[in-house]
């Protein structure tokens, strides 16, 4: 039986087993009730707000998973990548180290992993219900935040543009005037400190209501950064260098892969009146942590590329250069000095990431059946980090940063017609980013004479240092606009049978301008280009959901997405390479079920999918200069399955898996040839999707009477292997690996006090969150997950 068919034979059998296993004790009517009492050892309703509209987990015909409040603090989730592990068909990892901190978020073989602001982002990240529309600074800290919506799948109609293959919605908690609030803190593995506290007040009772909180997370990186002329003097490879620093211990200089944040929030909610409430929300983070730990995992000595930088270190220090003997043995090492020995310039390994936001909900409910809501949103990200070499030899020498601003508006008309019977939504949206990327290049792997000044056509023209590099800076700004409208609606034919549809136009437009100077002359090496990559587009979504009981519901759905176009934004020989790319589409048909069974103790949400996909935006290597264009058409088959239950009150299990087959049908333009030796291969799968991932978690609840309660719970992962590039190169590969974290909670009776021991990748599991391959420049680098690491904690609740 192929994997096709196993998947398919898998998921079946669930829902017909779901189905079977009806319980007739439970036959009256669902109500969106409160969670039932602790006694009950029923499982907790979940309630989600995806489709405008307050409505029970259960209720919701799409695939959606939820991460309250309890569960993230349960798990030891600490930012927004960690929840990956635990959603079908989800992949998001933290961005390499180049442009800061970000998130490269995957969701069903669907995603983005370069970070260039030119470029758009696949899964869209809300916060408050605020867009973010850059991938930089997603990967936000976990803190005071009330609950987490993953939607898989094309949200176009009602979240537009960029919510491609999926959406997440992080909500943070509302103030509620109890005077409430907790200070946490910690210890930890490399000296990792942290720091909460929260306090919630009423201003005005029954009316006015803030809340606000800190956070501060620092820890040492756990990737030592050793200089290798400090700790091999002599050596025939660095020939004369000098060591980059006295004031090294064991000649340790430095550190990778640690944080460095602290973090604000604040909440204002005004019960205006009986039918108006506002809510606005403020947050402030600022992380100088540490660049991400890398790796230097393969050297292709052959390249010319790397010959050229190694023939200018021989020229200042006589040694060989770069080569294999900078891949450390061990790890958690790396030989990286972040300086160009040549022209002396050092970059601090520090990728910075600042930003706040702004968020104002409006909500008024001028007559029973009618809502009218407003979100406005107003956000800043800056971030920027320099590359690594992983040696004291330099291949590229970089510092990159991109600042963006951005405005949005979204106005929803929410209401109710014939009797009850349709429930409808009309909104409007629009969304204004402005920002530039910026930074200094050095690349010595360029064969240049000193000073030459080589004129290349159409204008264009290199300038060389002294030293033989091109060396240029640039300050590229770049433009996002969205417009858009949508009208969805659900009706209802009777109270277990409805029919929902939508419809959604989005005007998009996307501008890159192209400013590089060479240095030290200071000249323009290309004109100034700018380009724009627009589209207009209308997705609509269809589906019927019906409920065979109160234990059970299905539905099926047909619905698209797009992914906004770009531009190239890299320009090595010529502004020809600034050429804008069209969106990339994605078609989802779905069918899925939702069941609760043994009187509410036991829940089974399953569903498959078939999608096609059009236009892929890929990046290929195409006579040695990296092409962002669309690529062909691939289809994709999958299933999802999720499990929670309480088999007694005082265990928790959950469970989830997923598989995933993805098959590339066409790669034209960008298909593998002799002229395009970086291109796509035929039959190519999704870069950073595995096509198995399974989780497990388990925990159990002691009751000591005045003692308090004690909880331990493990949580298992695993995922089978991924292709980090699109052109599925194995020296990217990333084996299938499993992860397993403990996690062990004791509260007090009164919940006054709690103390929480996290152990992370208890099994000390070495694996790589993901790999690049540079191999035209003789690399192959890779960031390596953290090793088993540990974290007290101790609250107090007030």
């Amino acid at each position: 039986m192929g994997d096709r068919a196993r998947s398919v034979a898998f998921f079946t059998g669930v829902a017909i087993a779901g189905m079977l296993g009806i319980d007739p004790a439970g036959a009256q009517t669902r109500t969106a009730a409160a969670d039932p009492p602790p006694d009950t050892g029923q499982l907790a309703e979940v309630t989600v707000t995806a489709r405008y509209t307050t409505e029970a987990l259960q209720d919701a015909p799409l695939a959606i998973s939820t991460l309250s409040a309890d569960q993230i603090q349960q798990r030891g989730f600490v930012n927004v990548s960690d929840i990956g592990t635990t959603v079908p068909n989800v992949t998001f990892q933290p961005t390499g180290d180049h442009y800061g901190k970000g998130i490269s978020a995957y969701i069903r073989g669907v995603g983005q992993s370069d970070s260039s602001p030119a470029q758009s982002p696949a899964v869209g990240f809300y916060i408050d219900d605020v867009y973010v529309g850059t991938v930089n600074g997603a990967n936000t800290a976990l803190f005071d935040i009330d609950n987490i919506e993953v939607l898989r799948g094309p949200q176009g109609t009602l979240f537009g543009a960029n919510s491609e293959s999926g959406a997440v919605r992080i909500y943070s908690v509302k103030p509620k005037g109890d005077n409430s609030g907790y200070v946490e803190a910690g210890y930890g593995s490399y000296n990792h400190v942290i720091g909460k506290g929260v306090f919630d007040v009423a201003l005005v009772p029954d009316k006015l209501f803030f809340r606000a909180g800190v956070t501060v997370d620092k820890q040492d990186g756990f990737e030592s950064l050793v200089d290798y002329a400090c700790r091999y003097p002599g050596n025939p490879y660095t020939g004369s260098l000098k060591p980059f620093t006295t004031a090294a211990t064991d000649c340790v200089w430095g550190h990778e892969g640690g944080t460095d944040t602290v973090g604000l929030k604040a909440a204002l909610r005004w019960l205006a009146a009986d039918n108006l409430e506002v809510n606005i929300k403020a947050d402030f983070t600022n992380d100088t942590g540490e660049n991400p730990a890398t790796k230097l995992l393969a050297i292709n000595q052959a390249s010319p590329s790397l010959q050229q930088a190694n023939s200018l270190f021989k020229q200042y220090y006589g040694g060989l250069g770069y080569g294999p003997w900078f891949q450390t043995s061990n790890i958690y090492t790396s030989y990286a000095t972040y300086t160009d020995p040549v022209n002396g310039q050092h970059n601090n390994p520090t990728a910075l990431y600042r930003g706040y936001g702004f968020s104002g909900n409006v909500a008024w409910t001028p007559a029973d059946g009618l809502q009218l809501k407003s979100i406005t949103g107003y956000r800043t990200t800056n971030t920027a980090g320099p590359d690594s070499n992983a040696a004291p030899v330099t291949i590229v020498d970089s510092y990159q940063a991109h600042y963006a601003y951005q405005a949005s508006e979204e106005l929803d008309l929410i209401g109710t017609a014939l009797a009850n019977a349709l429930d409808w939504t009309v909104g409007l949206f629009y969304f204004n980013s402005r920002g530039e990327q910026t930074g200094n290049i050095d690349i010595p792997v360029i064969g240049l004479p000193p000073n030459a000044v080589i004129p290349l056509g159409n204008n264009s023209t290199l300038y060389a240092n002294q030293y033989g590099y091109l060396n240029f800076i640039f300050n590229e700004p770049v433009h996002d606009l969205d417009k858009s409208v949508f009208l969805h609606a659900i009706y209802h034919f009777t109270n277990d049978f409805s029919l929902e549809a939508g419809v959604r136009y989005t005007n998009q437009a996307k501008t890159f301008t192209l400013e590089q100077w060479d240095q030290p002359v200071n000249e323009l090496q290309f004109p100034v280009t700018t380009q724009t990559s627009s589209n207009k587009r209308v997705d609509p979504k269809v589906g019927l959901q019906y409920r065979w009981n109160e234990n059970l519901m299905t539905y099926a759905s047909y619905a698209t997405g797009f992914k906004g176009g770009g531009i190239n934004p890299e320009a090595t020989e010529s502004v020809k390479q600034i050429t804008p790319f069209g969106p990339e589409t994605l078609k989802n048909y779905e069918l899925g079920e939702k069941s609760e069974l043994l009187d509410h103790r036991l829940r089974v949400n399953a569903d498959v999918f078939h999608m096609i996909y059009t236009g892929l935006q890929l990046t290929a290597i195409n006579n040695n200069l990296p092409v962002e264009e669309n690529v062909g058409r691939a289809v994709i088959d999958g299933a999802e399955l999720e499990i929670e239950a309480r088999p007694i009150p005082s265990v928790l299990l959950n469970a989830s898996g997923s598989y995933l087959r993805y098959d590339l049908k066409d790669c034209a333009p960008g298909c593998q040839s002799p002229e395009n030796t970086g291109g796509v291969p035929p039959g190519a799968i999704a870069p950073q999707t595995p096509k198995w991932k399974f989780n497990a978690g388990l925990q159990y609840t002691l009751n000591m009477g005045d003692a308090g309660t004690l909880t331990p719970r493990i949580d298992y992962s695993y995922q089978s292997l991924v292709y980090n590039d699109p052109t599925d190169d194995p020296n990217a590969v990333q084996p299938g690996y499993s992860l397993v974290n403990a996690h062990l909670t004791w509260a007090s009776s009164t919940n006054n006090w709690s103390a929480a021991l996290t152990v992370a990748n208890l099994t000390n599991k070495v694996y790589y969150t993901t790999k690049y391959d540079f191999y035209v420049n003789g690399t192959v680098t890779g960031n390596p997950g953290a090793p088993c690491e540990w974290l007290l904690t101790l609250r107090k609740n007030f």
